[in-house]
């Protein structure tokens, strides 16, 4: 894989956003890995007016892989030569305003996976970029939210005292991603945006159970929104 300058902006799709990739024009899959739970693609988007590279999909802790290979996204966005990423994941809403399939962009995190622990870059997520995301989510009339993300080790799902204690210390949504890039995008001097698409309601006295199958289905309901801002991304970013 050759590093290309012209691919500034680069975005990690959690799960069910891969359909944002198959929406966009002039693509082309340079990578492809089918091991493990979630099915890895990197494509190209060689369209003049949104040229990008897209992540679908990503590695786990809770599937057994090492830091290296959960860090294989931002090694190869750093071939390509982005400048900017926008990280994205499928989280659990914790707060009461949010309704599923609400976009929340993070403006800070909580680290509770003890295979990062000792990580600090202090406030990792780009002023400049969540102002473009702020901007172009009111000219689009996109509702979305600000709030707190707590990382978790997985893979089981919150249980009703977890989802008290998340709460009680601030969290905003929760899920199992995105801050081990955050740390290593930043690391390597990328410009990190992070957002969460909420694709179920954590509620401490809720007794059904969490469905994968749900989340994925919520996600993609979702997609259409978070491509609007990605295509605009792309596009003022190239």
């Amino acid at each position: 894989m050759q590093k290309n300058n012209k691919f500034k902006f680069g975005v990690i799709l959690g799960s069910g956003l891969n359909v944002i990739a198959d929406s966009l024009p002039g693509k082309e899959t340079v990578s492809e890995e089918l091991d493990g739970i979630h099915a890895k693609r990197v494509i190209l988007v060689q369209s003049p007016e949104t040229p990008m590279v897209l992540f679908c999909g990503r590695k786990h802790f809770y599937e057994g892989y090492s830091k290296d290979e959960i860090i294989e996204n931002i090694n190869k966005a750093k071939e390509f030569g982005v400048e900017y990423l926008l990280i994205t994941n499928a989280a659990g809403g914790l707060n009461e305003n949010f309704a599923e399939s609400d976009l929340m962009l993070i403006n800070s995190h909580i680290n509770l996976n003890s295979k990062l622990a000792g990580k600090r870059f202090g406030f990792p997520y780009d002023k400049d970029l969540t102002d473009k995301f702020k901007k172009i989510c009111y000219d689009l009339n996109i509702k979305f939210l600000d709030g707190v993300y707590a990382c978790l080790p997985g893979p089981a799902y919150e249980t009703p005292a977890e989802v008290k204690l998340l709460k009680k210390i601030g969290a905003d949504a929760a899920g199992m991603s995105t801050v081990p890039e955050v740390f290593e995008a930043v690391k390597h001097g990328i410009k990190v945006l992070g957002v969460s698409v909420i694709t179920n309601l954590l509620k401490e006295n809720s007794t059904a159970e969490t469905s994968h199958i749900n989340i994925l289905k919520t996600s993609q309901k979702a997609s259409e929104k978070l491509l609007f801002v990605v295509k605009r991304l792309a596009n003022e970013l190239k």
